[in-house]
C-alpha cells in the first residue's frame, strides 16, 4: 500500500470470490440450471474473510471480484464484521446478481459498488442469452441493478472491465 514507481502505484489488493455465470463458476445460493455455482472460488471462505479483516486492520483496502448472489452476500458479510473499527472502504466489482435485502447493505457498510455496464450487452430482454438461461427468469430479472442500488443509497463506480469486455 502506498508503495509506488514512476508508472505505477499500489492502491489495494484485489480478490476473487468466485468466477462467471457463464462458465458455472459464479458463486450462487442456488445453482444455476446445471446444477453447478454453489461453491466459492475460496476453497474456505472464511480464510478469505481473515485476509480482507488483516488487510483493512493494515489500512489496505480491497476490490473483491463478486459476481454471484452467494459471493456479493459473503463480501458484504466480511466487511460487516469489521464493525466500527474498518478503516478503509471496500469494492466489489461487478455484481451482476443481488438479492433485494442487500441492496441496502452497500451504503450502511460504505462498499463501494464497481459495476461494468458493458457485461449487459452479453445479455438480452427475453432472457434468451446463456447467462440469463444459466440463471433462470427470477434471478435473470435482478441482474447489473445500478439504478436498484444507487436508490437504495450505494456509492456506485462505473467502468469497462476493458479488456475483457469490449
Amino acid at each position: 500500500q502506498g508503495l509506488h514507481g514512476r508508472h505505477w502505484q499500489v492502491g489495494g489488493v484485489k480478490f476473487f470470490m468466485d468466477g462467471t455465470v457463464e462458465g458455472g463458476t459464479a458463486w450462487l445460493e442456488h445453482a444455476d440450471c446445471h446444477g453447478r455455482g454453489t461453491d466459492a472460488f475460496w476453497p474456505d471462505p472464511e480464510a478469505y474473510s481473515q485476509a480482507v479483516r488483516t488487510l483493512d486492520a493494515a489500512g489496505v483496502r480491497t476490490a473483491t471480484h463478486a459476481i454471484g448472489d452467494a459471493a456479493v452476500r459473503h463480501v458484504l458479510d466480511t466487511v460487516a464484521s469489521l464493525g466500527a473499527r474498518a478503516r478503509m472502504r471496500h469494492r466489489i466489482e461487478h455484481i451482476e446478481t443481488v438479492p433485494d435485502d442487500q441492496l441496502g447493505r452497500f451504503a450502511q457498510l460504505g462498499v463501494i459498488a464497481s459495476m461494468q455496464p458493458p457485461h449487459t450487452a452479453y445479455t438480452r430482454a427475453d432472457h434468451s442469452d446463456e447467462w440469463s438461461k444459466r440463471l433462470g427468469p427470477d434471478r435473470a430479472a435482478r441482474a447489473w441493478r445500478c439504478r436498484d442500488l444507487r436508490e437504495a443509497g450505494a456509492v456506485l463506480a462505473l467502468g469497462s472491465d476493458w479488456p475483457i469486455a469490449h
